[in-house]
């Protein structure tokens, strides 16, 4: 399939999944925007990115941002036009873990913490990328939930409720943006072999290796997914492939679903 989308905003893009979206949409010489809250993760990515040789410096852009504060998503959408002009994908996917707690112990300031990054960000996100895609001629945009945004998971209240959240949006915005032919999509990822899994794993005091253990043992598959497993589904929702889907859940979960 060919990528419909040749420049591309990614938020969270230097963590585990960011990144794997990185060298993939810069392996397509597409133009990117890569957001995210450390700008010495960001400034690594970037020679990584770099250094594979798919992608002229020209046309890979950074900006340090934090997706919770408007002033800032506005600086990287402003920054991406005056750089390539306009947008058509946007991958809506920097996200935080929070704590692991029963509701009755979790932390306020942690639970309006991961509220303002996971929910708010992602709809500063849409706000302000949306008029610039419209400008753009459309184009596809994929949020990224996961399985907890359908089930729940005892001591992680804070990080469920943003992923329910985020497809309320991902509804609302779709039917919206469908008549500037924008399209709207939510992945839901399972367990994905990254930095937040390791500190998720951590978190909940069982210990890391039976925490491993339960979730494999869950999972149809029985691993954990690589980043790279998420890659294939997103880079489907970009493509021409994808051109009459929107408003809907996509998950790469390993079946964990159907368990």
């Amino acid at each position: 399939m060919r990528e419909q989308q040749n420049t591309i905003i990614i938020t969270g893009a230097a963590g585990g999944i960011g990144t794997a979206f990185a060298h993939h949409f810069a392996q397509q010489h597409a133009n990117l925007m890569l957001v995210d809250l450390s700008e010495s993760a960001l400034g690594a990515l970037k020679e990584s990115v770099l250094a594979g040789g798919d992608v002229k410096e020209s046309a890979l852009q950074t900006c340090v941002a934090d997706v919770s504060q408007a002033e800032q998503v506005r600086e990287f959408v402003s920054q991406t036009k005056q750089a390539f002009g306009g947008v058509n994908g946007f991958l809506n996917n920097a996200g935080i873990e929070g704590t692991a707690a029963a509701i009755t112990d979790y932390p306020q300031e942690t639970f309006e913490q991961v509220m303002a990054v996971n929910v708010t960000g992602v709809w500063l996100g849409m706000k302000y990328v949306v008029p610039l895609m419209k400008e753009s001629g459309g184009g596809s945009i994929v949020i990224t939930s996961s399985v907890g945004g359908v089930m729940g998971s005892p001591g992680l209240s804070a990080y469920v409720t943003s992923k329910h959240a985020v497809i309320g949006i991902m509804r609302t915005a779709a039917l919206e943006c469908a008549a500037d032919n924008i399209r709207v999509n939510t992945i839901h990822p399972g367990m994905v072999d990254t930095g937040m899994a390791a500190r998720i794993a951590e978190n909940t005091g069982i210990g890391v290796e039976v925490f491993e253990e339960q979730v494999k043992a869950g999972t149809p598959l029985g691993r954990y997914a690589q980043p790279e497993d998420i890659v294939g589904m997103v880079s489907f929702l970009l493509s021409d492939a994808a051109a009459y889907c929107t408003g809907q859940q996509y998950f790469v979960d390993g079946g964990m679903g159907a368990a």
